[in-house]
């Protein structure tokens, strides 16, 4: 006894790539060719049927239309770009330091003894110590400097950059992202 075809077999016979041995099948068993059929039907009538364009006024009111409707469920866009801020924040701090650092190793004397790595190691987390607050007011300085539309474009991640972030933490990692983003949603909520 043949089995009945699966959902991708199914859209394989639809699409015309199903193999010849499961194409037998259909040809012999009522119950896939009736559904075959009726699947082709589906997609003929869909593809057949035009779908008519808008109004050009809803395409000019479809902006107003969706803030009116998000404003009264009590949905604000800043609940959930939260994180787009702490990542601007973080990725702008990142590079500020990178600069910091790179700028501490490269201003310093040349020599021509090779420093042991304790030494070089010291000094850069008293570089990165020192310079933390001037580190900050110069983020807070450049971010203030730019439009948010600004910031938001040049500097927010995609979305396939953040999911792949994301795939790549740990179970403990995600369990305490959940723990955060839990925490500012409740502080939001409030």
């Amino acid at each position: 006894m043949t089995l009945h075809l699966s959902s991708q077999e199914y859209v394989d016979a639809v699409d015309g790539t199903l193999s010849s041995v499961r194409q037998a099948h259909v040809a012999r068993c009522a119950q896939c060719r009736a559904e075959v059929e009726s699947l082709v039907g589906s997609v003929m009538t869909l593809t057949q049927d035009d779908v008519p364009e808008p109004s050009p006024l809803f395409w000019d009111h479809f902006p107003q239309r969706v803030q009116t409707t998000t404003q009264a469920e009590g949905f604000s866009a800043s609940d959930t770009l939260w994180w787009a801020r702490w990542k601007t924040v973080a990725t702008a701090a990142i590079a500020v330091a990178g600069v910091v650092v790179a700028a501490t190793i490269y201003t310093r004397p040349a020599t021509t003894a090779i420093e042991p790595m304790d030494s070089v190691l010291g000094a850069l987390e008293t570089a990165a110590s020192v310079t933390v607050e001037a580190q900050w007011e110069f983020v807070t300085n450049v971010l203030g400097s730019l439009e948010t539309e600004g910031v938001r474009s040049s500097l927010s991640p995609s979305a396939q950059a953040v999911d792949a972030a994301f795939e790549d933490l740990s179970v403990e990692e995600r369990e305490n992202f959940m723990r955060l983003l839990r925490a500012e949603m409740d502080e939001g909520m409030q």
